[in-house]
């Protein structure tokens, strides 16, 4: 066998070898998250946290209780224009996840809420509180 022959027999012996080390060696990246960006981050001071839910933003809001839904889990709102959400004042349900969001609200009163976003046409209401009318600040 020719020389030049060998050695690129053996050139790709070791280059087909070689290919599952060195995608092994690259580890989390090949697991379907490509982050360059984030090659040679200290890491360590992220050791515990939880990564599997992130926590949502909260979005503010100010509205008038139009109705309360307890068993369906939904407070009606017309709410304040949203200009972090580019939103106009509207009235809509939102959803509440337990009776505690909604103790002491009653139809009719305008409140503070907060709220998140969890994807087109779901929006749920983490906190509420009545607004004190003039002359009773809290």
């Amino acid at each position: 066998m020719n020389i030049s022959i060998k050695v690129f027999f053996w050139f790709l012996v070791l280059a087909a070898a070689g290919s599952p080390l060195v995608a092994a060696a690259d580890g989390p990246a090949s697991s379907g998250m490509n982050m360059p960006h984030m090659r040679g981050m200290d890491m360590s001071g992220m050791h515990g946290m939880p990564m599997g839910h992130m926590e949502a933003e909260l979005i503010a809001a100010r509205g008038k209780v139009n109705s309360i839904d307890v068993a369906g889990h939904k407070v009606n709102i017309t709410h304040e224009a949203i200009e972090s959400l580019d939103w106009p004042s509207m009235t809509m349900d939102f959803q509440v996840p337990d009776d505690a969001t909604l103790k002491g609200i009653k139809a009719g009163e305008t409140v503070d809420f907060w709220f998140e976003d969890q994807g087109p046409g779901r929006y749920v209401v983490r906190k509420m509180r009545p607004v004190a009318p003039p002359g009773n600040a809290e």
